[in-house]
């Protein structure tokens, strides 16, 4: 079969035939240092060309317009990273409930951009603004047009950020550490007064009628409880009640150890008082 190699814009480019007579394009990115190699899918010579000035022109475009042509998509850049946090999982850094989150953010993010977006192509502004499908948008309404809700946004957005971080500063795919943020204002979010923040807590009544409950469920003759339901009704006392008095999420709560707890006691007044100090592990706060 002839290898026939044929120049495109006066060597600018070249096409020639594989081994089963279909059509390659080649041509060399100075600023990449890399050949840029792609099927022209055909197998007749002027359909060949004519597809190749065009696949120039179009390259040509994009690496005018400060695009890279050889990065990982962003679909690929993000299992890079969601690798890195299963690492996370393992050691136990995060518990796996957070890791699927974070996956469930992500994956958000890439039907945003497009999966075979080029992840050093997007901008530092591609959450403020980007067209998705032939529509201008940004982030936050792309997503609470799907019907997110804002809170469930500004925590894709962390996440978001987390991973362009790890992306940028360990692996190198990107170019800057974070995108900028759109604006995004959650009614109730500013800053509570005294007593704003008392109404999100027990009053005295209410955590009086809240333990006092408790202690009815896990009453084990009036109840008629087993031995082995009282024991698993006193575990999910112990749980709430521990919940309520720290105010630790259910995530935060799942990863203490006896380590992360200890008792102090300081005087109040003339009053011995006995503290407790809760450590809470900074990865499940991510």
């Amino acid at each position: 079969m002839s290898t026939e190699r044929i120049d495109i814009y006066g060597g600018k480019a070249t096409i020639k035939q594989n081994k089963f007579g279909v059509w390659q394009f080649r041509m060399w990115v100075r600023n990449e240092k890399r050949y840029y190699e792609k099927s022209l899918r055909t197998k007749r010579r002027a359909e060949a060309i004519d597809k190749a000035e065009e696949m120039y022109f179009d390259l040509q475009n994009e690496l005018k317009d400060g695009r890279k042509l050889f990065s990982v998509s962003i679909a690929d850049a993000v299992a890079i990273y969601l690798e890195h946090r299963k690492i996370d999982v393992r050691t136990k850094e995060i518990v796996e409930g957070r890791w699927v989150t974070i996956r469930a953010h992500l994956n958000h993010f890439i039907e945003y951009v497009g999966e075979n977006e080029k992840a050093a192509n997007l901008g530092i502004n591609t959450l403020v603004k980007f067209e998705w499908k032939g529509k201008e948008t940004n982030y936050v309404l792309f997503r609470t047009e799907q019907g997110a809700s804002k809170q469930t946004v500004r925590n894709e957005m962390a996440s978001i950020n987390a991973c362009q971080r790890h992306l940028c500063d360990i692996e190198q795919i990107t170019s800057f550490p974070r995108f900028r943020l759109p604006s995004l204002k959650i009614e109730g979010s500013a800053t509570k007064s005294g007593e704003e923040v008392q109404r999100m807590t027990f009053t005295h009544d209410e955590w009086k009628s809240f333990y006092t409950s408790m202690r009815s469920y896990v009453a084990k003759v009036k109840n008629r409880l087993s031995d082995k339901d009282a024991f698993e009704r006193e575990l999910v006392r112990h749980w709430c009640l521990f919940a309520a008095n720290s105010g630790l999420r259910s995530g935060e709560q799942r990863q203490l150890r006896w380590s992360d707890v200890s008792i102090h006691k300081e005087s109040d007044n003339g009053d011995e008082l006995m503290l407790v100090r809760v450590n809470i592990r900074k990865a499940t706060v991510d």
